[in-house]
């Protein structure tokens, strides 16, 4: 069956590719618009995390991150924004204290932004010690499911 399908598309590439016109004899054309993504899903400790921070409206931006890199990309916003990653270490904390550990999700955070404090050249763009000892601690701390957190932090 994979052989034929292989020969069907080839055959229809072929055939798009004689009826389309030449380069040389035909103006160059528009290009064709670029289709307007759709937001998709969003983790809910992520929508935690940027409550958090007193910024709800992120969370429309990165609805239009895919699901699987939507760490990193906060991960990111935090090596940028000093009075969002002052927030969010502070909610780690609060966390660490209720409940004894962290989500996957914020722990996924905190590898990311470990590694984007390593490489980092220019040393006056880290954090102070006592965040990074918080984030560091985040990495040891152990994963705890998301609705335990919720619930031994009573919100």
């Amino acid at each position: 069956m994979r052989p034929r399908a292989l020969a069907v598309f080839a055959l229809c590439l072929a055939a798009a590719a004689s009826a389309a016109p030449s380069a040389s004899s035909a103006p160059a054309a528009a290009a064709p618009p670029r289709a307007i993504p759709r937001p998709g899903m969003v983790d809910r400790s992520l929508i935690d995390d940027v409550n958090f921070m007193e910024e709800p409206d992120l969370v429309a931006v990165f609805a239009y991150v895919p699901l699987d890199r939507q760490p990193a990309a906060l991960a990111e916003l935090l090596t940028r924004d000093r009075r969002g990653l002052k927030l969010y270490t502070e909610k780690l904390q609060r966390d660490m204290k209720a409940a004894g550990g962290l989500t996957d999700w914020d722990h996924e955070v905190c590898v990311v932004l470990i590694n984007r404090y390593e490489t980092v050249s220019d040393r006056s763009g880290l954090p102070d010690k006592k965040r990074m000892s918080i984030i560091n601690q985040c990495l040891l701390s152990r994963v705890v499911p998301y609705n335990e957190l919720f619930l031994k932090r009573g919100s």
